[in-house]
């Protein structure tokens, strides 16, 4: 029994070194092809981030040999941080903790990348930094990271259409402006509305139809009778008529009040959706200045190690590079909130691949230009004057008496039968209150006139505005490429004084910052330009009345 006990450990331990030998062959074989990694953000890698792959390769060997000897705490790993797998640059912050788990090779291979990186700081002009990616966003209202059904194919709405362009960029944001136009209709009580009106103008309409009722009484002789009357106003000067066009003004008027908060609803979605994309671009930009700062970090390391730094540029770059670092979770959590307030008001939710740069929504957004006259806030304000125009009409005609038609058929309980017929003039009640009602309605009428002129005149003065703004914009984002080009002038110039030793290393912090300000700078003069693109959709889109 204790042999058989002996060979069964001996083949389980067998087991173990074969799995623990066929893993580590294969994860050293992938260290020594790394453009097969999935995790390329630069054609041209920084010494840097070759070494920050080492370390992440020393994981997975150290990961492999958990599995083969479970027992062994020293090998055990801390679960993945939020997005630090996806993000190199902030796995260099705690190189120090990561490389306790590196293996010997790996160690060599992060040595040999140390020592190529001490040489020189000049590294080539970095391309625009790549879009930020989440990783699973912890949400109350949780938000896919994958491709979401979001911007799938959907029957847009003509008023999307003339919003956002049909174009191969503009159909994702047609398809999340058309869910938001969805949710919006199923929880607004604008349809509704439109019904009551609607039902309000037919009711209106039938009380000109004749007006059948049954009776029953006691007649002559005091015999009980039953019958038929019948009530027509056969002319009363077209109150009734009067009457239809108020109700039907306010139909209108409150299909023009939907498509006014269906336009808003769409004007704040572009402008939640611009925000999104900026805090997106901002998350990019910062992590690309981190990873330049974490270079120069590794270098003065190396200085320092080496004696010919006093530890000064050290102190500086772990300072700012931990700035850097805690702006980015910041931004990271802003971004998780402004993602998750958007999908609430979308009938799908998105992920991050559904929303597009700051530049693309930009382009897409069309610029309706429409008569003043055509705004829908004017269409509104007419649509009050005319009704104020009717209801003084009503109350004028409310002055005139009508020509009422009875007719009646009865039958008593001994089997006869009586008709009548009569025509009647019907006065007017409250002829002398007539004079002051029609005084009120026309005081109506010229207070909602005052109201239009005023209205328009704040409509001109907005567009005029927003287009004093949209030049101002426009010249600020010329200033702002120009100061671009100079400050990356600046830090190929601190390169090419570092390597002849004329500056030092916590020079490179100025020049970095000021290019990460400036490019954050220009995306809010983006994301600026998007709200008054939106802000003037309500202002320019006219409504056609096709729900009438």
């Amino acid at each position: 029994m204790q042999f058989d006990d002996n060979a069964r450990n001996a083949l389980r331990g067998f087991r173990f070194n074969t799995l623990f030998a066929l893993l580590s062959t294969t994860l050293l074989v992938g260290c020594q092809h790394p453009a097969t990694h999935p995790i390329q953000h630069n054609s041209d890698k920084h010494p840097i981030q070759a070494q920050i792959e080492q370390v992440k390769m020393g994981n997975l060997l150290a990961s492999a040999s958990t599995v083969a000897n479970p027992h062994n705490e020293a090998h055990t790993t801390q679960p993945a941080q939020y997005n630090s797998d996806n993000h190199p640059t902030q796995a260099s912050i705690e190189q120090v903790k990561l490389g306790k788990v590196i293996t010997a090779s790996t160690a060599t291979s992060a040595k040999t990348a140390t020592a190529t990186a001490s040489t020189s700081p000049s590294t080539p002009p970095q391309p625009e930094p790549q879009r930020y990616s989440l990783a699973p966003l912890q949400l109350t209202n949780p938000v896919p990271t994958t491709q979401s059904n979001a911007t799938a194919p959907v029957a847009v709405q003509p008023l999307v259409m003339q919003i956002i362009a049909s174009s191969r960029e503009g159909k994702p944001v047609q398809a999340i402006l058309q869910s938001a136009l969805t949710y919006f209709d199923n929880h607004a009580s604008a349809d509704a509305l439109i019904a009551q009106r609607q039902a309000e103008t037919t009711a209106t309409e039938r009380q000109a139809y004749p007006d059948i009722r049954p009776v029953a009484g006691v007649g002559k002789n005091h015999t009980a009778q039953f019958g038929l009357e019948v009530n027509y106003t056969l002319f009363d000067f077209g109150q009734n008529d009067t009457q239809v066009t108020q109700r039907q003004l306010t139909t209108e008027s409150a299909i023009i009040n939907k498509h006014l908060e269906q336009t808003k609803r769409l004007s704040e979605t572009l402008i939640k959706l611009g925000e999104v994309a900026e805090r997106q671009a901002r998350i990019a930009l910062t992590q690309n200045t981190l990873a330049n700062i974490n270079q120069l970090l590794q270098l003065a390391q190396s200085r320092q190690a080496s004696g010919v730094d006093n530890g000064s540029d050290e102190m500086l770059l772990s300072i700012k590079s931990a700035e850097l670092t805690t702006e980015i979770q910041t931004l990271k959590k802003q971004l998780d909130l402004s993602l998750s307030l958007l999908s609430r008001q979308l009938i799908r939710p998105i992920s991050l691949n559904d929303v597009p740069t700051l530049t693309q929504l930009l382009a897409v957004i069309n610029t309706p230009v429409a008569d003043l006259n055509q705004a829908p806030q004017l269409q509104q304000a007419e649509k009050f004057i005319e009704r104020a125009k009717a209801a003084v009409e009503a109350e004028k005609k409310s002055l005139y008496p009508k020509v009422v038609v009875t007719a009646g058929g009865y039958k008593n309980v001994k089997g006869q039968s009586d008709t009548q017929l009569n025509v009647s003039l019907q006065a007017p009640t409250g002829i002398f209150a007539g004079s002051a009602r029609v005084n009120a309605q026309e005081a109506a009428l010229l207070a909602a006139q005052r109201d239009y002129e005023r209205l328009a005149d704040d409509i001109r003065t907005e567009r005029s505005r927003l287009d004093l703004e949209t030049d101002r914009l426009q010249q600020n984002l010329q200033t702002f490429d120009a100061f671009i080009a100079q400050t990356q002038r600046s830090i190929d110039l601190f390169n090419r004084q570092f390597e002849i030793s004329q500056a030092s290393i916590a020079d490179g912090i100025s020049p970095y910052s000021t290019l990460l300000r400036t490019k954050i700078e220009r995306n809010n003069a983006l994301l600026e330009l998007i709200r008054i693109k939106a802000n003037r959709l309500p202002l320019v889109l006219p409504s056609t009345l096709a729900e009438k």
